[in-house]
């Protein structure tokens, strides 16, 4: 029993148990659509699964166009307001002329105005495309689940009444039979007694009615046999097409639902880069956004501090609250933020160092490739702590990478690594807790080490690996480990320089915790099974089907040759250098002169250059400055003496 799974089917909860081994050939390239198909044509409540699947798919298709419907309501009322209060400030502020940034915040409500035009049209756009689509395929099938649902529920009738007349019918015949019995048993006894004529013609005509009312019965039996079959055949050919034809519906509203996620999903990221794109633009506009012009003298903007930037800040609603920054009460010009709800003055926020709680961090859950290196292809440094940190005093720690740490420790220590990054001290921290930490960062990456794009071609080396498991065949094995280690290593190479140079790094490592199995006893197989499903999972991983338990396992095969094989796929690791020579202590022989060669003159004369070059270049910099000083003079002395003329 303990290679056997237990599969659950129907409403009343019937108990099936399958294999592996025939799960595994299940699993495998033979299993398909239509062994799907059989499978549920197996069970007696197929039907019923199917729709009640229908059903909830259906309630979900219902439930994500009403978020959809709500979204893009949303969308296009806030560009409506966002227009309306563009359009409004733009023919207030035109009519002021010689306003401080006038002309960057009138181009600011133009750029407001394109915007939310855009965004408009768009919102129109997903929901022709992405709305109406979903809602005609969520119509659709359920429109056909009613009628299979009907035509279920009157194939069944038809079954039980032909069922019911199969039992009263069998019911008849055995009872005349028994009619039967005992006209024959009358019979004989008159024989016996040799009573009168009259009376023997009258039990023989009473055994004779009674062989004539079986014979019926008994044809009768006979056509309640052939139509119950007859349904029965009837009924099963009605729930497979019922079956097949639910799962082509389903199929076919899964894709429905992959387009218009991908759909919406692209629309609403185009909108937000939009929108952020024109105040970034604003943002770095040179000088305007530095300097402002008051009553004829120039003063700085306040510019919020690194720690500010993180919060949402709005003005501030309620009264009479301190201000977290310089401990004095707010009574005007408070702001707070949205999210933690911090407040402060609008002067204190220059010197606020309190970073918003919900902000949410630049290390876990960033794309791989967007993650602080200072070359490309380097190992993220806090993979490189973690594993340094486990090398230097945890090899030998038993269950290491398998037990799991505490869940406040492991937070703090993941806010240390955002705040502080490879400053934090590792020294006092436990194994379990630091090895945690690394599972996390890698489980929270919106895409695993091993890229999406490879996951099906690296399951089939999976499988590849999982009949090598099969063989017993010396010489053959090691042929199809050498085929295996070739493909790995093909598929490694297409991966980014990034994800390679990480993943080498990581089998590496884990070979080293794999050498210390006798201590630690964590095997190439166990490790595996720890990080087969966080460095390798498929783009969909929300179901837990029979084929994701496969995968499963074929990934932790996967990750267990890799570290079996680290030499074989990644090449040796790589050892000390040599130490140079010693420092010679006796006096050394003097070198002969030589004569000055070509190269080396021309080696000096380009070092001259470079050298006159650089002059050069700093002197055309120092005079694009102070070009640019004498420039901004010019330009503050002709606006003074502008307002000057005005005043007067």
């Amino acid at each position: 029993m303990s290679n056997m799974i237990k599969v659950v089917e129907g409403e009343e909860g019937e108990t099936v148990w399958v294999s592996y081994k025939e799960l595994e050939r299940n699993g495998e390239e033979e299993w398909g659509e239509e062994d799907a198909d059989l499978a549920m044509c197996r069970s007696e409540s197929g039907v019923e699964l199917a729709l009640q699947y229908a059903k909830m798919w259906c309630r979900y298709a219902k439930d994500l166009l009403t978020w959809l419907d709500k979204r893009i309501s949303l969308e296009q009322e806030y560009a409506k307001n966002i227009t309306k209060a563009a359009e409004t400030a733009k023919s207030c502020v035109t009519q002021q002329d010689m306003m401080p940034l006038q002309y960057i915040y009138t181009m600011a409500m133009e750029q407001d105005i394109k915007t939310s035009a855009t965004a408009k049209h768009t919102t129109e756009l997903l929901h022709q495309r992405c709305y109406q689509a979903l809602s005609a395929k969520r119509n659709e099938i359920d429109k056909w689940r009613r009628e299979f649902k009907e035509q279920w529920a009157k194939e069944q009738k038809r079954m039980n009444d032909a069922v019911a007349a199969l039992k009263r019918a069998r019911q008849q015949y055995l009872q005349r039979c028994e009619e039967l019995e005992k006209a024959k048993a009358i019979s004989a006894k008159g024989l016996e007694e040799a009573g009168g004529s009259k009376t023997l013609d009258k039990r023989r005509k009473s055994r004779d009615d009674a062989q004539t009312k079986v014979a019926d019965a008994e044809a009768l039996y006979r056509q309640c046999v052939f139509d119950a079959n007859a349904h029965q055949d009837e009924l099963e050919k009605v729930k497979e097409k019922i079956i097949v034809h639910i799962r082509k519906l389903i199929c076919q509203g899964d894709t429905v639902l992959k387009e218009v996620g991908f759909k919406s999903f692209k629309t609403f990221e185009h909108l937000d880069k939009q929108f952020f794109s024109q105040w970034r633009y604003l943002f770095q506009c040179p000088k305007c956004s530095s300097l402002l012009h008051y009553n004829g003298s120039f003063c700085k903007v306040r510019t919020a501090s690194r720690a500010a930037l993180t919060h949402r800040l709005r003005k501030m609603k309620s009264k009479m609250v301190k201000c977290k920054q310089c401990e004095n009460f707010i009574l005007v010009n408070g702001i707070e933020c949205e999210e933690c709800g911090l407040a402060v003055h609008r002067k204190c926020l220059e010197l606020c160092q309190t970073e918003c709680d919900h902000r949410r961090g630049n290390l876990f859950g960033v794309e791989f490739s967007l993650l602080p290196r200072e070359q490309p292809q380097d190992v993220p440094f806090i993979v490189q702590c973690c594993t340094g940190e486990i090398e230097s005093r945890a090899l030998t720690v038993q269950g290491v990478y398998r037990v799991s740490g505490s869940k406040p420790r492991i937070l703090k220590l993941c806010h240390a690594f955002e705040t502080q990054k490879d400053q934090v001290d590792l020294a006092e921290v436990s194994p379990h807790d630091v090895t945690s930490v690394l599972k996390y960062f890698f489980k929270e990456l919106p895409e695993p080490l091993l890229t999406f794009d490879l996951y099906n071609d690296f399951i089939n080396i999976g499988k590849e690996i999982q009949r090598l498991s099969e063989k017993d065949h010396v010489a053959e094995t090691a042929q199809i480990v050498e085929n295996i280690v070739i493909n790995i290593k093909q598929l490694l190479a297409r991966l980014p320089p990034c994800n390679y140079s990480t993943v080498r790094h990581m089998m590496g490592h884990l070979h080293r915790i794999s050498e210390n199995f006798e201590e630690n006893k964590m095997s190439p197989g166990n490790l595996g099974i720890v990080f087969g499903p966080t460095l390798l999972r498929p783009l969909v991983s929300g179901d837990v089907s029979m084929i994701a338990l496969l995968e499963s396992s074929y990934q932790a095969m996967l990750v267990e040759f890799m570290i079996t094989n680290h030499d074989q796929i990644f090449g040796p690791a790589p050892r000390a250098c040599t130490p140079p020579p010693p420092v010679p202590t006796a006096p050394l022989p003097e070198t002969p002169p030589r004569a000055s060669c070509p190269a080396a003159q021309e080696g000096s004369d380009s070092l001259d250059g470079s050298g006159a070059s650089t002059r050069e270049h700093d002197e055309s910099e120092l005079f694009s400055f102070l070009s640019l000083a004498i420039c901004c003079l010019i330009l503050l002395s002709w606006t003074r003496r502008n307002l000057e003329g005005l005043n007067t």
